[in-house]
């Protein structure tokens, strides 16, 4: 496969993308992809959120969804004192890892190392009670 109009269809987006980030995105795209479209690698590229090396702290609650495409959480904090939520739906995914941790007041995930915590059409939610819930499928 010839990399090269996808490399300057990457030029558009300008040189914010963090190295890491598009490494993790383009793999996953070589791995699930369907043709070698440039418009089909646009799309998915503009679905894609790295989320690297920061600190989010929130009045109440964080919610992270991917609807579709990814969400990738890496080496950053995460703090909301009530409750976070982490979720993709069908045609999304989330990763959260690589150093991160997400707290409230009475929960707390710590992904240290190259550990992650990875989902499609399921959710890591810190409920407001004190308790963690892991959740596949729709549910209500």
């Amino acid at each position: 496969m010839d990399l090269t109009p996808i490399l300057e269809a990457l030029q558009g987006f300008g040189i914010s993308v963090s190295a890491s980030a598009f490494f993790e995105f383009f793999r996953n795209y070589l791995r699930t992809r369907k043709s070698s479209d440039l418009k089909e690698f646009q799309d998915q590229f503009e679905n894609f959120l790295s989320v690297e090396g920061v600190e989010v702290e929130a009045g109440s609650v964080i919610e992270m969804l991917a609807e579709r495409g990814l969400l990738a959480i890496r080496n950053s904090q995460l703090y909301a004192p009530e409750s976070i939520t982490l979720a993709a739906g069908k045609d999304g995914e989330f990763r959260f890892g690589f150093d991160s941790e997400s707290r409230t007041d009475t929960t707390a995930i710590k992904a240290r190392g190259a550990a992650q915590i990875r989902g499609k059409n399921a959710a890591i939610v810190q409920n407001p009670d004190g308790s963690i819930s892991f959740r596949v499928g729709k549910s209500e």
